[in-house]
């Protein structure tokens, strides 16, 4: 049924009562107008007199004072009843978005208030960008874009937080967010680091950035020798010179920690991935401690120093459990070793086929070229501009899991140097990671969103539906989604996800109808009543069905809006970039472009492991010093048994 408020029934009654009121009265004061024009002076009088009934009699027989009438009696019809129209309920209407879905709002939001964000709402809560430069303040996210003629307006989410971006495969977050959002981050010369799974963004994006002064550096995963190097173990080197053990232990476990965890422990049992992680940071230790020369230091030492004296011998000894076993009791790597040492020896021989597994890549020679040195300074990212791309391709998972040693490693540093400026870097780096579900998951990645943007770090995931971030990071997922105070849904194909952004865009009051009939041998009666109910501003469904070209945002304190997300080409920047309007042109000149990166010429790389001489020479000084300690102790023995008989004697 209708609900009708008491507001509403008081404005009814006065609305009523003004068209009532000026029906019988309007023909009386129209009359005076006559008698004003007759005689100005009488007319007062006249018209008191003529009064309200000759009013309406004149109005039957003269039609052009019934004219009159009309024109003004409907007039005043039209506006009282205007007045029925709640005009609070006009700035909130839920009008039907072509091909986007939702109705029209009814009532005063008893069943929610959610709406659509307007455009001037648009315009205040994100920051209009219309070309030229911009501040750190300003800048952000690309969320929307509109063009009017040759002028473009573009709506940024700017501020220290964070993003998620929802599109699946061919959804175009390439060409119509991110490509954009790398032209608004250079515009404001903020560093950042992009995932790139096809290598587009950085060959598109490469030649634009160093005219504008960048340093932009290359992780490439796909053709190594076509990117810079990188060595995970370059850090603890450095910690090592300078005296912080403690710290170089830290990263040891860190980097074992990663390289175990890549992929869902298909065990229970907890001994597996310690045992592993255990031999991982000890042989990092053992290469990073004991290796006279820094081009000795790298994950290729550590993959050869297990390959080689991990293997038993015929004796069924394996020489790197007796150098461990021989190390001095305070060496890193044997403290290190600890949790798989007090295995049964067996199960450490286990330990070693599995990390052999985990390290596997290390014995790529295009890896080991690109891990065994580091040219790029990963605290300067956030000293000077700078633009890291990680091309990390879809068809080799197996190296993604360098992109998320990278990651760890450069926040890590970011965070040391936010320490040391006062709490926050000095420029602020952007972490832009599309096809973020690809890749292993981030160590304690919820609490790095969570103190990340007051440092000046700021992360923008790419997924393609939420199962993706589920299945990596399980219990943790509520407060890494939490964290993202700014969501951008292009499309999905994931029922779960479209369940959840609907959810999301909130509630609002909609009237429902419902019609009842009551069959009966002598008659029948109908009936429909109306009510209300709450929908949400989108339906999973229509959230599956979002039109291409557009872009929902759902920000934190803010009602849901729809921008325009217009591809590449129809920005300015795409001409920057050195495109044009012809698909096809725009792949020839990618295609010269990749011909032209040059291929970096493979240098002599030199790896560590323990001498295997130096093993046996250890093991027997070692068992005679052993013999010798026991003959000293039968020589004490004998002589204490020698003087108790002297005294007996």
């Amino acid at each position: 049924m209708i609900i009708i408020t008491r507001a509403k029934k008081i404005k009814l009654f006065v609305v009523f009562s003004i068209i009532i009121t000026s029906a019988i009265l309007l023909p009386w004061l129209i009359k005076f107008s006559y008698f004003i024009i007759r005689d100005f002076s009488t007319a007062p009088e006249m018209w008191f007199n003529f009064g309200i009934v000759e009013s309406w009699k004149s109005l039957l027989v003269d039609v052009r004072f019934r004219n009159i009438f009309l024109v003004l009696q409907i007039s005043i019809t039209v506006l009282s009843l205007l007045l029925l129209w709640d005009t609070k309920g006009i700035k909130k209407k839920n009008k039907l978005m072509a091909d986007i879905g939702s109705v029209d709002s009814v009532g005063a939001g008893q069943h929610g208030t959610s709406r659509w964000m307007s455009e001037k709402e648009k315009d205040k809560f994100s920051f209009v960008w219309k070309g030229g430069e911009l501040t750190e303040d300003d800048s952000g996210l690309v969320l929307g874009m509109k063009k009017k003629r040759d002028q473009e307006k573009i709506w940024l989410g700017s501020g220290d937080t964070h993003s998620l971006i929802v599109g699946a495969t061919r959804s175009g977050k390439s060409r119509r967010l991110i490509l954009p959002t790398i032209y608004a981050l250079a515009s404001s010369e903020e560093s950042m680091v992009i995932g790139d799974p096809k290598g587009e963004l950085y060959i598109s994006a490469k030649e634009y950035l160093r005219k504008e002064k960048y340093k932009v550096v290359s992780l490439n995963l796909r053709e190594p020798a076509k990117g810079n190097q990188w060595n995970l173990l370059d850090l603890l080197y450095e910690y090592k010179v300078k005296g912080e053990k403690d710290k170089v232990i830290e990263m040891a476990w860190d980097i074992a920690h990663t390289i175990v965890n890549q992929t869902p422990s298909v065990s229970s049992e907890p001994i597996w991935k310690n045992g592993a992680e255990s031999v991982i940071a000890s042989l990092i230790l053992l290469n990073v401690f004991d290796a006279k020369n820094k081009d000795e230091i790298s994950m290729a030492s550590v993959y050869k120093t297990l390959a080689t004296l991990g293997q038993p011998l015929a004796d069924e000894t394996i020489p790197l459990l007796d150098y461990i076993s021989l190390l001095s009791p305070d060496h890193p790597a044997k403290l290190a070793f600890a949790a798989a040492g007090i295995a049964p020896y067996k199960t450490r021989a286990s330990f070693f086929t599995t990390v052999l597994t985990d390290l596997r890549i290390f014995s790529d020679s295009n890896i080991v070229n690109m891990t065994s040195n580091q040219d790029h300074n990963l605290k300067n990212i956030g000293i000077e501009k700078t633009a890291v791309f990680l091309i990390v391709p879809d068809e080799k998972s197996t190296r993604n899991v360098l992109a998320t040693l990278y990651i760890d490693q450069l926040y890590q540093q970011l965070v040391e140097l936010a320490n040391t400026e006062g709490g926050r870097i000095l420029k602020r780096v952007n972490f832009i990671l599309d096809e973020f579900g690809n890749l292993p998951a981030i160590p304690n990645f919820s609490n790095k969103l969570t103190v990340a943007g007051g440092r000046g770090i700021r992360f923008t995931l790419a997924v393609q539906d939420i199962a993706q971030i589920e299945r990596l990071y399980q219990k943790t997922t509520k407060t890494i989604l939490g964290n993202c105070h700014t969501w951008v849904y292009l499309i999905t194909s994931d029922l779960e996800t479209a369940k959840l952004i609907s959810e999301k865009t909130g509630k609002y009051t909609v009237e429902t109808e419902s019609e009842s009939r009551n069959v009966q041998e002598r008659g029948h009666s109908s009936g429909i009543s109306m009510g209300m109910t709450g929908r949400a501003l989108l339906m999973a469904d229509e959230i599956l069905r979002f039109p291409e070209g557009k872009s929902l945002v759902l920000r934190a304190r803010e009602f849901p809006a729809v921008y325009e997300m217009p591809d590449l080409s129809s920005y300015h920047f795409n001409f920057l970039l050195g495109f044009s309007l012809d698909r096809v042109k725009n792949k020839e000149i990618i295609k010269k472009r990749w011909e032209k990166e040059v291929k970096r010429k493979k240098e002599k790389l030199y790896t560590w492991m323990p001498d295997l001489s130096e093993v046996l020479e250890l093991k027997v000084k070692t068992e005679e010093e052993t013999e010798e300690i026991e003959m000293e102790e039968k020589i004490k023995v004998v002589k204490s048994e020698t003087e108790e008989v002297e005294d007996f004697l």
